[in-house]
């Protein structure tokens, strides 16, 4: 798919005026954003697990960013040397939900080349697509600078992933981080998305009982396990889910029962993202029957099928 559309570009180039590009343009990037999100949908509807959905999202978004900087290296004439294009957030971790915002790092060496070509066509044709970017341009300097300054930049670079571009400079990029901030200097890290935890758990009364609970934010969501994943990473250099069994810091029979969690939060997010076309994380009052009717819950002697999605939830 990635090589078909950026030929479908290649050959729009060719074929058509400057004049006439832009609109054509666009609709086959539309055309093909649309399809593949079908295929996806239809794919979640037949009970593929939330894992799956979320990589088959994030594999649709690498095809299309691979797609516009190959269009900007044509226009630009050449390739940049030392420049890369890197993922951030649920986009770097691979778990993009259907309407999951598009974090970027754009990545010079030593020097922000201003009004870059690739980088204008990569961000611009995002927001003609209607898409939510979060975006930094940084040197290498200055993420180490950011990095000590901010928590959050931090951790969306702790979570960065390489998408286009110079492989060697996202590495040099993990290599720093990790030099300067993990392994037996992430206390500090650690300690304050120990505290940020604690101050979000705080503000839902620290429990899991709630009746509009936050799929995300609230206790024991979503955003739980991101954190698992920052301890982890930071600490042991592992990705998660994975790195909890290679380092046996789970058993067997606790990474399958942690893995289904996980799945179930974000095949329900999923489910919340497909039915409101909006980046909705409470799973409020009104929606749950539609949620769990989606998932497969049925009305059965005694209990109806929202309230056996919810007792699944707690």
């Amino acid at each position: 798919m990635a090589t078909n559309l950026q030929k479908m570009l290649a050959d729009l180039r060719v074929s058509h005026t400057p004049k006439s590009l832009p609109k054509r343009r666009l609709k086959v990037l539309n055309t093909y954003l649309d399809t593949t999100l079908k295929e996806i949908q239809v794919a979640h509807q037949q009970g593929a697990s939330g894992t799956h959905i979320v990589q088959a999202l994030t594999q649709r978004m690498d095809t299309l960013i691979g797609a516009l900087y190959e269009e900007g290296v044509a226009a630009k004439g050449h390739s940049p040397s030392r420049y890369t294009v890197l993922a951030q957030g649920g986009y770097g971790r691979g778990a993009l939900n259907p309407r999951s915002d598009i974090d970027l790092l754009f990545l010079f060496e030593k020097k922000v080349e201003e009004g870059d070509l690739v980088t204008r066509m990569i961000l611009h044709t995002l927001w003609d697509l209607r898409f939510e970017v979060g975006y930094s341009t940084r040197t290498l300097s200055e993420c180490v600078i950011a990095a000590q300054e901010d928590t959050d930049s931090l951790t969306s670079m702790l979570e960065a992933r390489h998408l286009v571009g110079n492989k060697n400079l996202a590495q040099e990029l993990e290599n720093v981080l990790a030099k300067r901030f993990f392994g037996r200097k992430a206390r500090g890290f650690i300690n304050s998305k120990v505290q940020e935890r604690t101050r979000r758990h705080s503000r839902a009364g620290f429990s899991v009982q709630l009746l509009e609970p936050n799929i995300k934010e609230s206790p024991g969501g979503l955003r739980d396990t991101h954190s698992v994943g920052w301890f982890l990473k930071a600490r042991r250099g592992l990705k998660a889910p994975e790195g909890l069994l290679d380092d046996h810091i789970l058993t067997k029979r606790n990474y399958k029962l942690y893995v289904d969690a996980l799945n179930f939060l974000l095949r329900t997010r999923n489910a919340l993202h497909f039915h409101t076309q909006k980046p909705i994380d409470v799973l409020e009052h009104d929606l749950q029957p539609i949620v769990s009717k989606s998932l497969g819950y049925t009305d059965s002697d005694g209990e109806l099928g929202v309230e056996h999605f919810m007792r699944d939830y707690y």
